[in-house]
């Protein structure tokens, strides 16, 4: 039986550092992933499955990669094969891309050994490692088999609805502003949208996702990057499979009873079967991702037009999502936005390079830089410059997050006298199965081994103080890290430095498992150089997504001012920082949402335009080099619940006919991709930050009379947590029509 460790021995820290080298930009120790490390010395438990032969990857690189693979492969002597497989999307990316240097692979135990060795110094800046999906090969790959080719992908055609099943209707185009929706029906909607959405627990057979007469589907094409991928299967690393739109009407033709449709046909049809092993979106009631695209892109039969948007579905695995840090995401959501931009080639109008695209990615991340430097972030922001500068539309809509309360960022002032300690308290909680992380981030300007750090266990082990560049430190043993800290500079001239501290799980996952001990862990900093030091400290999200069985338990920041201010004078939930507490609520938008050309959505409710508690805002931090990013926080507000009982808007269920209620800035977003889309639609918008700034703040100062003390509803909040205002539709024609029985 496996007990909580108690004991207190001395940590073990490496012989020497591991890569040697210093860590100069391009070097060894600043490509590697600290995640990556992490995941060696636990024996690769909490990645997937042990020892995989292949990882995917994302991969930041110094050039373009046909530039970059011819140098890799010189100085591999042709080797290249043996190390890295490159994703068909990216060897034959869609025009105006060629030149992304963000790009995903399929990795090997030699990679990684090159890393070290520093064979890839100059070519690759740097990785994140992303988790295995459950059909991932343990053998490392040979020749091309089984990857998939370009006619199998879904985007070597499209189909249009038939004419006889075109009918007039509501337009699908929803808009917030009543100028707008004036001008939708005073003009015809000349031009089609590809509506893209990155997410999980797609239910595609859904009415709503289907055409006038309900046997022909509305989705371009679907990846289902967990399905079996032996039939049309999806480019790697990523694999799955895709279902053209050919594919969905055989499946729907072949599932029909007379006039009804057997949806669990559908998916038993395309491979997503009950027996298969794991959990099963598509089995549930509620799926995530069939809420999202129905906010996005859900219409019901009458409405459809041959103009509707048409919808590019990618669901990602399933090992992704109960992944609930976020940090496993970046390769698959990198390759369902570089697919999608396929899509949009291939649908593309005779006058246009691509189909004008939004794309919902409805997820987000506690930890990283916040700075617009994270890897997800930096990826997706070169996407849509590329794309815009090759003159297409593109347009990436995230959630702002729900991690305003969450108590997972904390800053503190290192003072440069000599004597002062700064203490974060971190709890960590009993019975959780995943590791959980802090990562320590310091400021811009902080010199070499300046500052120190020292963790104190709950049974009070001290690791004694750790500076820049000292071994990685591990304890009790190496072979069993409850405590790990990795503390390295990476490339100082390109980012902020980070101390990652992780800790153990606290419950056993197998019989004979060490635990590491649950309880408040202390996190001791201090400069020994002359400026004061402001430090920003942010825990990786660990708790477990609805209706994923449960792992992870989220840890939090502690302190003693933060708990007496927790609550307001009506006693409800205090949502603005006191100056005293470590603990802060302001800056804990998601990592992902921090970069600059993103759309960025934050949730308010509807009975009073109060803002939802949770939902996150800026600013974001500033990064080591080059100006700051344009992003003090969210871009607008958007419904993300009616009222404090109706804590939810309604969408669409996993069958047709069923409404779920779902809150949270991922429900919000959607809304700004809908008008988004409609606005491309009506070739009034090009999906910018501006555009929805403009429509924001015009809301505003038509509301103006009807905000407190003249009329019932709450102030705009502060721009770090509000952005511009907040969007609220002046009709419910646009809305689904679930949502229409209940005015927001």
């Amino acid at each position: 039986m496996s007990t909580t460790d108690t004991h207190d021995g001395p940590g073990v820290p490496d012989e020497a550092p591991r890569s040697g080298g210093a860590d100069e930009d391009g070097g060894p120790e600043a490509i590697l992933d600290p995640y990556y490390l992490y995941a060696v010395d636990t024996d690769f438990r909490f990645l997937g499955r042990n020892k995989a032969e292949a990882y995917p990857v994302l991969l930041e690189l110094t050039k373009p990669l046909v530039g970059a693979r011819a140098e890799m492969d010189e100085r591999l002597h042709g080797r290249i094969e043996d190390l890295v497989h490159f994703s068909e999307l990216f060897l034959r990316p869609p025009a105006g891309l060629e030149d992304a240097r963000y790009v995903t692979a399929l990795v090997g135990r030699k990679f990684f050994e090159a890393v070290r060795e520093g064979l890839l110094n100059g070519i690759v800046r740097r990785f994140e490692l992303c988790v295995p999906s459950r059909d991932f090969p343990l053998a490392w790959p040979t020749g091309r088999e089984g990857r998939g080719s370009e006619a199998s992908w879904g985007i070597a055609r499209t189909r249009e609805i038939p004419a006889q099943l075109q009918q007039a209707g509501p337009s699908s185009a929803s808009t917030p502003g009543s100028q707008s929706a004036g001008a939708a029906s005073a003009s015809p909607l000349p031009q089609r949208v590809l509506v893209g959405v990155i997410d999980d627990g797609i239910a595609f057979a859904h009415r709503r996702f289907r055409s006038v007469d309900g046997m022909h589907t509305r989705l371009h094409a679907f990846w289902g990057q967990d399905l079996d991928g032996t039939l049309n299967p999806g480019p790697w690393p990523s694999g799955g499979r895709i279902l053209t739109d050919n594919d969905i009407d055989t499946a729907l033709k072949n599932s029909a009873v007379g006039t009804m449709l057997d949806e669990d046909a559908v998916y038993r049809r395309v491979g997503l079967a009950y027996g298969r092993p794991g959990h099963k979106s598509w089995g549930r009631r509620c799926g995530h991702g069939t809420a999202v695209t129905d906010i996005a892109a859900g219409l019901d039969g009458d409405e459809v037009l041959s103009t509707s948007p048409s919808i590019a579905a990618v669901q990602l695995p399933i090992a992704v999502t109960i992944d609930s840090t976020g940090g496993l995401l970046s390769s698959y959501a990198v390759d369902g936005l570089q697919w999608i931009m396929k899509c949009a080639d291939t649908l593309k109008p005779a006058n246009l390079p691509a189909m004008p695209t939004v794309v919902n990615l409805s997820y987000g991340t506690l930890a990283g830089p916040h700075d617009g430097t994270g890897m997800l972030a930096s990826a997706i922001d070169e996407k849509i410059r590329l794309c815009r500068v090759a003159g297409k539309k593109l347009s990436v809509v995230l959630p702002s997050g729900n991690g305003h309360l969450s108590q997972t960022h904390a800053v503190t002032v290192l003072k440069a006298d000599g004597i002062s300690i700064s203490t974060l308290r971190w709890r960590v909680l009993p019975d959780g199965k995943t590791p959980s992380f802090v990562e320590v981030w310091l400021p811009n300007g902080t010199l070499g081994r300046e500052v120190e750090i020292q963790v104190t266990t709950p049974t009070g082990h001290v690791s004694g103080w750790i500076r820049e560049n000292d071994p990685v430190y591990r304890w009790p043993t190496n072979a069993t890290p409850l405590l790990w800290i990795r503390y390295r500079s990476g490339t100082p001239t390109r980012r902020r430095k980070r101390i990652l501290v992780a800790v153990y799980p606290t419950a056993a996952v197998q019989q004979g498992d060490r635990v590491a001990p649950s309880g408040s862990w202390q996190i001791a900093l201090r400069t020994t150089g002359n400026t004061d030091r402001v430090v920003d400290a942010f825990i990786r999200r660990n708790d477990t997504p609805a209706g994923f069985p449960v792992r992870g338990r989220q840890s939090r920041f502690e302190d003693a001012h933060y708990l007496e201010t927790r609550y307001d004078a009506r006693g409800r939930l205090e949502e603005s920082d006191s100056g005293q507490s470590a603990v802060r609520r302001m800056g804990t938008i998601s990592d992902i949402a921090s970069g600059k050309l993103t759309v960025v959505a934050g949730g308010f409710r509807g009975s009073n335009l109060s803002t939802a508690r949770y939902s996150a805002g800026g600013p974001t931090l500033v990064p080591a080099s080059g100006p700051p990013w344009p992003r003090t926080g969210p871009d607008a507000l958007l419904l993300s619940e009616q009222s404090h009982a109706l804590q939810g808007i309604l969408a669409a269920g996993t069958r047709t006919g069923s409404t779920v209620a779902l809150n949270g800035t991922s429900i919000a977003a959607p809304q700004i991709t809908r008008w988004i889309a409609s606005q491309m639609r009506q070739g009034t918008g090009e999906g910018l930050r501006t555009e929805v700034a403009a429509e924001a703040a015009a809301q505003e100062l038509a509301r103006a009379g009807q905000i407190r003390p003249n009329g019932p509803l709450e102030p705009m909040p502060s721009v770090p947590r509000g952005g511009a205002g907040r969007i609220r539709y002046s009709t419910q024609a646009g809305m689904p029509k679930a949502n229409r029985l209940r005015r927001p």
